[in-house]
C-alpha cells in the first residue's frame, strides 16, 4: 500500500491510500483533504496509522 497526495480541482490537497496489484492501481481510501500544511501532515499520519491497522503483513524495512 502506498500513500499519495494529489491536488483536487478545487486546489485542495487530498490524501489517497492506494494498492497496486498486477500493474493496476486500486484506491482504497480517498476521503481526506487539507487546506493547510499542518492539516496535510496530520492526514498523512492518519493514513499511515490506517495502513498499519489494516495490513497484517509486517514491513520488510521499518521507516
Amino acid at each position: 500500500m502506498k500513500i499519495r497526495v494529489v491536488k483536487t480541482a478545487s486546489e485542495v490537497m487530498a490524501v489517497q491510500v492506494e494498492w497496486y496489484h498486477q500493474n493496476k492501481r486500486f484506491i482504497l481510501l480517498y476521503d481526506w483533504s487539507a487546506l493547510s500544511g499542518k492539516a496535510l501532515n496530520d492526514l498523512l499520519l492518519m493514513a499511515e496509522i490506517w495502513i498499519k491497522d489494516i495490513c497484517t503483513q509486517m514491513a520488510f524495512f521499518q521507516d
